[in-house]
């Protein structure tokens, strides 16, 4: 693992392993020429899109980072859930209708303004990089126009609807 990997493995929620998994991920596909943007949805404090953007300069590539997240932590759990995530168990009504439950849990919580100041401690440039905050129901669909083709799509949304 290299030195800016390790120093981003400290910003992760995830096991070093998975940030590898994504940096080598990120330098099969563009090593093979596979098209396409990457996204994320679930950013939390962008040590997966780090790990992206790492691999992209180092291919001297510019490809087109999705950043999708409410940047406001993890939404409240609902039916399908069996605990709400990071904090374990669920003290709310879990079948209230999803407009209720689509506030933030405390979890995760990293404004934008955040994951740009992790980025500049890492030494990366947010170049090529759309940040786009909301919940995902509300600012996928938005965009299925401006990406045409997604070559990595990493899916870290915690709860079953953020997920579905």
């Amino acid at each position: 693992m290299n030195n800016t990997l390790k120093l981003i493995t400290q910003y992760a929620y995830s096991y070093p392993i998975t940030l590898q998994n994504s940096y080598d991920m990120a330098l099969q596909v563009i090593g093979q020429n596979i098209e396409g943007d990457f996204v994320e949805c679930g950013v939390g404090g962008g040590a997966q899109i780090g790990a992206f953007k790492l691999a992209l300069n180092e291919s001297n590539s510019n490809r087109k980072i999705w950043a999708f997240d409410s940047y406001e932590g993890i939404p409240l759990a609902g039916e399908f859930d069996t605990e709400q995530a990071g904090i374990g168990a669920i003290t709310h009504d879990k079948f209230a209708p999803i407009e209720e439950r689509l506030v933030s849990s405390g979890v995760t919580a990293h404004s934008v303004e955040n994951v740009k100041e992790n980025f500049a401690k890492w030494g990366l440039s947010i170049e090529n990089i759309e940040f786009v905050k909301g919940w995902f129901q509300d600012t996928l669909p938005t965009y299925k126009e401006q990406i045409k083709k997604i070559s990595i799509l990493r899916l870290d949304g915690d709860l079953h609807e953020s997920t579905l």
